[in-house]
Order: structure tokens, then C-alpha cells, then sequence
């Protein structure tokens, strides 16, 4: 089974670096953003045109968020 991380603030900056760098690690990753989709959109492109696994989702993370085989349930 494949690691999955989520990084809040993931498309550009800091978060985008963290998330790109979980990639390299073998990690599949959630690129969380709160105004950026168009941003994160392209963080994703460029994961998996490298060969990584990634997905964008927006909104704000606030409570718990559970991973389940590589989907998102709140």
C-alpha cells in the first residue's frame, strides 16, 4: 500500500516544495489549497508528468480528515 500525505498550502511556496519533496520520497500526495486551484491544478500536473501521484483539493482543514485508499472522507 502506497504512503499518502496531505499538505495544506501545497500549491505554491513552502507546501508546494513539501509536497514535491514527499513525491520524491515514494509518497502519493493531496495538494490542499484554500484560493489557489488553479495553482495546485498545475503542482499536480507537474507531480505526474515527473511520474508521481497526486490529487488537488481545495477547502480549509480543520478537523479530522481520513485517507482511505487513496480517497478523501471527511
Amino acid at each position: 500500500m502506497k504512503k499518502v500525505a496531505m499538505v495544506t498550502g501545497a500549491s505554491r511556496g513552502t507546501g508546494k516544495a513539501m509536497a514535491e519533496r514527499l513525491v520524491r520520497d515514494g509518497f502519493a500526495v493531496v495538494v490542499n489549497y484554500a484560493k489557489s486551484a488553479s495553482e495546485a491544478e498545475q503542482v499536480v500536473s507537474d507531480i505526474k508528468t515527473g511520474g508521481g501521484d497526486a490529487i488537488a483539493d481545495g477547502g480549509w482543514v480543520n478537523s479530522q480528515v481520513l485517507l482511505v485508499n487513496g480517497g478523501l472522507a471527511y
